[in-house]
C-alpha cells in the first residue's frame, strides 16, 4: 500500500496539470477514493496551484493595467506633441507671411528727376534679400506717403527685373506723380501699414516741392511713356471720371462741384468762391480766388487756370465762358486781375470746337493730353 501511495503521489502533479495518461488518471481517481492520505495530498496540491494561479493572475492584471495606462499616456503625449508641433508651424507660418513695411535702409531711390510734362519721376529698388510683394500710397495734408510691403521672413522667390528698363517687379518699382495738379508738397517713404501719418511712424523724405530736380534722362522718359507706373498718373482714370460728371447745365452747382473737385483746382490754386451768370447767354462761370499772388507767380497761375477753364468749357455743355479773378501784390499795392476765356477762343486755340472734346471719355483724354494735364 505504501508503494502504491508513493506512485500515486508522484502522479498527482501530472494529474493536476491534466497531462497524465488515461490509465494513470483512472488509477489516481480510484486510489483517492479509499486513501485519505493521498486525497489530502491532492487537495493540498490543488490549493497550492490555485494560490499560484491567483497570484499570477493578479500580477498579470497589474502589468496589463499599468501597460494600458502607459499606452494611453504615451498616446496622449504623442497627440499633444503633434498638436504643439502643428501649432508651432502655424504660428511660424502666420508670423513669417505677416506684412511689414520695407524700411528706408532696405530701399534705394534712383533716377529722381523731372519729366517734360513737369511730373516727378523716380524708382525704388529694394535690397537683394527683400521681396516687395506689394506697394501702396496715400495722401494726407498735401503729402504723399509710399509704403512697400513685404513678409516678415522672406520665404518666396521674387520676380527680379532683368534690367532697369522693365515693368514693375518685386525689387524694382517706378513712380510718377503729377505734383502740381495734385497739390503735392512732399513725397515720403512711409514705414507703416496703417494708411495714415500718426506722427510717430518712421518716414523718410524722397522729394519736396522745394527741391530743384534735374530733367529726366532719355531712359526715364521712355519708361514713363512705355509702361504703367505707380503714382497718381493713370491714363484714362481722370478722363472717365470727368466724363461721368459731365454736366449739361451750368446752373447745376452740385455737378459743377464734382468737375472742379476732379480737377483739384482748389488744392492746386487755392480756395475760391463761385459766381454764375445764367440770366442770359452767353452763360458764364467765374472763380473768385482768395489768395493774393506775387507778380512772379501770375504767369504760371494763369497758364494752369486756363487748362482748367478749357476742361470746364468742354464738360459743361451750355457754358460759354470761364473767368477767374485774383489779386496781385506788387510794390505794396493790391491790383485786382480778371482773366477770361470764351468757347470761341478755346476753339481757336485748339483748332476745333471745344465742345467736341466732351463727346466721350476718349475725347476728354485727348484734351488732357493736348493741354498737358496728362502726358
Amino acid at each position: 500500500m505504501e508503494k502504491t501511495c508513493d506512485i500515486i503521489k508522484d502522479l498527482l502533479p501530472l494529474y493536476i496539470d491534466g497531462v497524465c495518461s488515461e490509465d494513470s488518471k483512472r488509477a489516481v481517481e480510484e486510489h483517492i477514493k479509499t486513501c485519505e492520505s493521498c486525497r489530502k495530498e491532492l487537495e493540498g496540491f490543488k490549493s497550492a496551484v490555485s494560490a499560484v494561479d491567483s497570484g499570477e493572475e493578479e500580477v498579470i492584471r497589474k502589468i496589463s493595467s499599468r501597460w494600458k495606462k502607459t499606452r494611453a499616456k504615451a498616446l496622449l503625449t504623442g497627440i499633444l506633441a503633434m498638436l504643439l508641433l502643428v501649432m508651432a508651424g502655424l504660428v511660424f507660418y502666420l508670423y513669417s507671411t505677416g506684412d511689414r513695411a520695407v524700411k528706408y535702409g532696405e530701399v534705394t531711390v534712383e533716377d529722381l528727376s523731372l519729366l517734360p510734362n513737369s511730373n516727378v519721376y523716380f524708382s525704388l529698388k529694394t535690397a537683394d534679400d527683400i521681396t516687395a510683394r506689394d506697394a501702396d500710397w496715400f495722401t494726407q495734408d498735401g503729402n504723399v506717403y509710399i509704403t512697400l510691403q513685404t513678409n516678415r521672413i522672406q520665404l518666396h522667390k521674387r520676380k527680379m527685373a532683368e534690367s532697369d528698363f522693365a515693368e514693375n517687379t518685386d525689387n524694382y518699382s517706378h513712380w510718377v506723380f503729377d505734383t502740381r495738379l495734385g497739390g503735392i508738397k512732399h513725397i515720403y517713404l512711409f514705414e507703416g501699414l496703417n494708411g495714415y501719418d500718426d506722427g510717430k511712424t518712421e518716414k523718410t523724405l524722397i522729394w519736396s516741392s522745394n527741391n530743384r530736380l534735374e530733367d529726366a534722362d532719355t531712359r526715364a522718359k521712355a519708361w514713363a511713356m512705355t509702361y504703367h507706373s505707380w503714382g497718381n498718373i493713370e491714363p484714362g482714370l481722370l478722363a472717365n471720371t470727368l466724363y461721368q460728371h459731365k454736366n449739361p447745365y451750368v446752373g447745376n452747382m452740385s455737378a459743377n462741384g464734382k468737375i472742379l473737385t476732379d480737377l483739384k483746382i482748389g488744392r492746386v490754386l487755392g480756395n475760391f468762391t463761385n459766381e454764375l451768370q445764367t440770366k442770359e447767354e452767353p452763360y458764364g462761370y467765374t472763380l473768385l480766388f482768395e489768395k493774393n499772388l506775387k507778380a512772379e507767380e501770375q504767369k504760371d497761375f494763369d497758364a494752369t487756370m486756363k487748362k482748367y477753364a478749357l476742361c470746364m468749357l468742354a464738360l459743361i455743355e451750355n457754358l460759354s465762358e470761364v473767368s477767374w479773378k485774383y489779386t496781385v501784390l506788387e510794390k505794396g499795392k493790391e491790383n485786382p486781375v480778371i482773366q477770361t476765356i470764351t468757347k470761341e477762343e478755346a476753339a481757336k486755340l485748339l483748332g476745333e470746337d471745344i465742345k467736341g472734346f466732351g463727346a466721350s471719355a476718349a475725347d476728354i483724354q485727348n484734351l488732357l493730353y493736348t493741354i498737358g494735364i496728362e502726358q
